[in-house]
């Protein structure tokens, strides 16, 4: 058993680097490629507001990732959800695929707790109310963000417009 727990350990670590390499470059090639910051800048900013998160509101990810998708979640779980995950993710970056890291990392998670359901034929290893909270969430956020965006570049347009004529 201590085995898995160095390998879940080492692949916490491998997961990290996928998530910087990947979520990273998502996150500043917009500022940086529309010349609002210099890419050192963007690096810092970045780095700071990660570790802020994850210290300030890391926990409830891990609340609803260790307890809430699979309510039994055990460390042979944890670990073969983390190898899928990286090797989604680390895969994806190669092909160039815009992925999210959270998602495969939820979506190793629910995998696991679907083998549990098929292995024992017992639904209640999976919180289905909470998945479906998540897949909720899956699809309102980019439609959310899509129609935000739109109406900031509306009024961001009509105030620059504004300041010019003024």
């Amino acid at each position: 058993m201590e085995y898995l727990l160095i390998l879940g350990l080492a692949l916490a670590a491998l997961y990290a680097w996928g998530i910087g390499s990947n979520d990273m470059a998502n996150i500043i090639a917009t500022p940086i490629g529309g010349g609002a910051i210099k890419k050192k800048y963007a690096i810092l900013i970045y780095i700071i507001f990660l570790v802020l998160g994850a210290l300030l509101q890391g926990y409830m990810v891990i609340k609803t990732l260790g307890k809430g998708v699979v309510r039994q979640l055990d460390l042979t779980g944890a670990v073969a959800a983390s190898l899928a995950a990286i090797t989604w993710v680390y895969l994806a970056s190669l092909l160039g695929l815009p992925i999210s890291t959270t998602l495969s990392a939820t979506s190793g998670v629910i995998g696991v707790g679907l083998a549990y359901v098929f292995k024992n034929n017992d639904w209640s290893y999976l919180n289905l109310g909470v998945i479906n909270n998540i897949i909720i969430s899956w699809i309102s956020s980019p439609i959310l963000s899509m129609i935000t965006a739109m109406w900031m570049y509306i009024l961001l347009k009509s105030f620059s417009a504004r300041g010019v004529n003024a």
